[in-house]
C-alpha cells in the first residue's frame, strides 16, 4: 500500500475530505460541545495557513493534519480513516506538519 500513498499539501478544496475523515473516526468523535470546532470558516481559515497536510491513496482521502500557528501553535487534527490505519500514514502526516511548524519559526 506504501506505494500507492501521496501527500500534498491541504487546500481548502479539501473540506469535504477533511470531514468525511473526520467523522470516520472511531476514537476522539465529536461531542455537542465541540461542534463549532467543526465551522467551515474556521477550517478554511486555519487551512489557509498553508501548514495542513493530506494523504490519498488511489484517489481515495486517507488521512489528514492540521497544524495551526496561534499564540500557543498546536497540532489542529490529526486523523486517519480507520480502513488505512496500521500503514504510518499519521506518523508521515504529522512528520509534514512538523516540519512545516519548523520552518514557521515554532
Amino acid at each position: 500500500m506504501a506505494d500507492r500513498l501521496e501527500y500534498r499539501p491541504m487546500s481548502v478544496t479539501d473540506i469535504g475530505a477533511f470531514y468525511d475523515i473526520r467523522f470516520s473516526v472511531k476514537e476522539n468523535r465529536i461531542h455537542p460541545h465541540q461542534i463549532h470546532l467543526l465551522n467551515r470558516d474556521l477550517l478554511i481559515e486555519q487551512i489557509r495557513q498553508g501548514g495542513g497536510w493530506i494523504c490519498e491513496c488511489r484517489g481515495e482521502a486517507a488521512g489528514v493534519c492540521l497544524p495551526v500557528v496561534t499564540d500557543t501553535p498546536f497540532i489542529c487534527a490529526l486523523f486517519v480513516k480507520p480502513s488505512f490505519h496500521g500503514h504510518g500514514i499519521g506518523r508521515e502526516l504529522l512528520e509534514h506538519a512538523i516540519k512545516w511548524l519548523e520552518g514557521q519559526g515554532v
